[in-house]
């Protein structure tokens, strides 16, 4: 994307064999430098170091410098570290709006700073499966209406991969059709974007020496370990007991509020009734709304329905839905749109990933979404 500057590739570092470690920030980090190990010194970071250093956001009181990564929690991360910034006018990150963390302005490392200048420092970072982050920048940008990544990934993901297509609107690739363009975008360094750019290009983890490294898959632990090293423990407290349910609440209220601030652009490709379709079918993909809770609105009704009417009739849904249905039914589908990727697509999109699946110890094949009789398997699930 133009708005971001675009790090030079660098050169594969030979990486030694994998060690066993516990699934937390501290192991996982020790295990990137283990993995990185000798080479790190050659890692050739020189080019990328200023594109790096300046990402980061600095939180002067603590010490501690973030490294965000779109698509693993930066949002929330971002609230956290406005929230800190002023103690006193927030008790916690959802607190924070959105926007507001958003457009703030965050400092940062001093102009010029190099690796040495922030060695000292408590850095941490987030990292996600690669299949799983994706995936949420496919949901989250292209499926749910938002006319502006319909042009910045559904054009040329249709233009590039679809055979015979010419239309003024692209607000419908495929997903096999968006994980080639990722592919071709991170092969060829054109078009690349925050929301799929490699982890360990966004943050040069053999370069940095970070000190802690969550994930996404074990976010609230991992989470709760920075609010204590914050010293902020009744935080932490609050955040353990109430984190799910903030967090829940807080997705339902921004899926729906920005495609209502986007609807004149949106109705120009779609109908209204199917774009409010697409966001319900994005709560159930997230695991926030059982699959056969309907959305409880006709063609007609939807013309009318109001933010706040849509954001209740989600929330009473959310608490309608049973968990253990919803964590299953985010497993069925994420099997069923990578088995919508042709094999060989899948294994290129492997390919392109392997540092981030090695250094942070994801499984690069996963059987359920690369054991197929068949090469090809067409599924149109969310849709359904």
């Amino acid at each position: 994307a133009k708005e971001q500057q675009e790090p030079n590739r660098t050169e594969q570092v030979v990486l030694q064999n994998p060690k066993p470690h516990k699934p937390d920030g501290f192991t996982l980090a020790k295990h990137v430098r283990d993995q990185c190990g000798p080479t790190a010194d050659k890692y050739p970071a020189e080019a990328n170091e200023q594109f790096w250093i300046g990402r980061m956001h600095v939180i002067p009181a603590q010490k501690s410098m973030y490294c965000p990564v779109e698509k693993v929690g930066t949002t929330f991360w971002r609230r956290f570290i406005y929230q800190v910034l002023h103690p006193r006018k927030y008790r916690h990150p959802f607190q924070v709006p959105i926007g507001t963390a958003l457009m703030a302005d965050y400092p940062k490392p001093q102009k010029g700073a190099t690796r040495k200048d922030i060695s000292d420092l408590f850095k941490f970072m987030f990292v996600r499966n690669p299949y799983h982050r994706v995936l949420s920048a496919f949901v989250d940008k292209v499926f749910v209406p938002n006319p502006l990544f319909w042009r910045r990934f559904g054009k040329p993901s249709i233009q590039m991969f679809r055979v015979n297509d010419s239309r003024e609107c692209f607000h419908d690739p495929t997903f096999a059709e968006f994980v080639q363009f990722v592919t071709w975008s991170e092969k060829n360094k054109k078009m690349i974007d925050p929301h799929f750019l490699m982890s360990t290009e966004m943050c040069l983890p053999c370069a940095s020496n970070f000190t802690f490294i969550g994930k996404m898959e074990s976010f609230k632990d991992d989470s709760l370990v920075i609010f204590e090293r914050f010293n902020l423990s009744s935080l932490a407290t609050s955040m353990e007991k109430q984190m799910k349910t903030y967090a829940a609440e807080d997705a339902i209220s921004d899926s729906i509020s920005s495609p209502f601030a986007w609807k004149k652009s949106i109705v120009s490709c779609m109908a209204w009734y199917d774009a409010l379709h697409r966001i319900w079918r994005k709560l159930q993909l997230r695991g926030l709304i059982e699959f056969d809770i309907k959305m409880p609105l006709n063609e007609k009704q939807a013309e009318k329905v109001t933010r706040a009417e849509m954001i209740k009739l989600a929330n009473e849904a959310w608490k309608k839905s049973n968990p253990m249905k919803l964590k299953e039914q985010k497993t069925i589908a994420f099997n069923q749109f990578y088995m919508s990727v042709p094999l060989r697509a899948l294994n290129e999109l492997k390919d392109v990933f392997a540092r981030d699946f090695y250094l942070f110890d994801y499984d690069k094949e996963p059987p359920e979404i690369f054991d197929r009789k068949r090469e090809y398997i067409s599924v149109d699930y969310a849709l359904k």
